[in-house]
């Protein structure tokens, strides 16, 4: 098998014109769909989320590998297919793109991935939930999703960190790295689980408009990095933070007796959430994605106007 000079990214034909046209596309991960949560909930919080990024009116595109082939919109039968637990697909970061491409995996992309891949295009907006960040001790697996967000200029969306990590050290950590932290309407670091955090953002606005003009700045200032957003998460579905960090807390002790670390780590504390908590952290997932997308959508509108420009390249699918 010969590989090609430049990694095989295809476009599905709606991602592709809305590039060559300039209109607002927003990206998401599929780890999500291959290890963030079960089925039927893993491919229907992508619908959800593509749903809200239409409704403000930016085209929608999942990333994933195929066979050893990056492709950014994937269809619902390739969703359904990556979702499918049987067929074991790959959790598929940065570091591992190149193995993929040679080794003709297939898996969901991690933020990290995704950031990098869509960069590669001209995308610049992605949503996500929660990022990686710097794991509680005794742990402190940090996840190249915050080296990545230092490397890739891209806008991304979240619900602040996952809140199985260490927040104030995955903050400090960003900081280190330069990484522009700014809440949307946010004056507290969400901790995706829930808002009540008490860790000050030192940056925030009121709009999407706002939060476009700090990315064009950034892009002004030729700063190679991007931009992290944080969204609040909804009233709805917020948890109660108490109940949450006793899950989190006893879990993280059971990890460390089991040895479970490095990428297998924030599946394991996941799925020990969801176990403890049921249907109110899936209800969490799905409410977080769905409300970030909408705002990523309205965002990538604003940077299409502000920031105009054809991508690096485009292949179809």
């Amino acid at each position: 098998m010969s590989i090609p000079i430049r990694a095989p990214i295809l476009l599905a034909p709606e991602v592709r014109e809305a590039l060559a046209e300039g209109q607002p596309v927003v990206c998401l991960e599929s780890a999500i769909v291959t290890h963030g949560l079960p089925a039927p909930h893993n491919t229907q919080s992508i619908w959800r989320a593509a749903r809200a990024a239409r409704n403000a009116n930016a085209v929608f595109g999942t990333v994933g590998v195929l066979e050893g082939k990056i492709k950014i919109g994937l269809s619902d039968d390739e969703l359904r297919a990556l979702g499918d637990p049987s067929a074991s697909p790959h959790k598929v970061g940065v570091r591992d793109l190149a193995f993929a491409i040679a080794q003709r995996w297939t898996g969901g992309t991690t933020l990290g991935a995704t950031a990098w891949i869509a960069s590669r295009v001209g995308v610049r907006v992605i949503v996500t939930g929660g990022i990686g960040g710097v794991h509680r001790a005794p742990h402190r697996d940090e996840s190249a999703d915050l080296t990545i967000l230092s490397q890739a200029p891209v806008a991304v969306v979240c619900a602040g960190p996952k809140a199985i990590c260490d927040l104030e050290a995955t903050l400090e950590r960003l900081e280190t790295l330069a990484v522009p932290v700014v809440g949307m309407g946010a004056r507290e670091l969400p901790g995706f689980f829930y808002n009540d955090t008490g860790i000050h953002l030192d940056h925030t606005v009121d709009d999407e408009a706002s939060a476009a003009r700090v990315f064009v700045a950034q892009r002004a200032l030729e700063r190679k990095g991007g931009v992290l957003y944080v969204c609040q998460v909804p009233q709805a579905a917020a948890l109660c933070r108490k109940e949450v960090e006793g899950v989190i807390e006893r879990a993280n002790t059971r990890a460390a007796e089991e040895g479970v670390c490095g990428k297998a780590l924030t599946p394991y504390l996941l799925q020990a959430v969801q176990n403890e908590i049921g249907t109110a952290a899936i209800s969490v997932n799905l409410g977080v994605l769905e409300s970030n997308a909408f705002v990523a959508g309205r965002l990538a509108r604003h940077l299409a106007r502000e920031v105009p420009g054809p991508p690096p390249f485009l292949e179809g699918a």
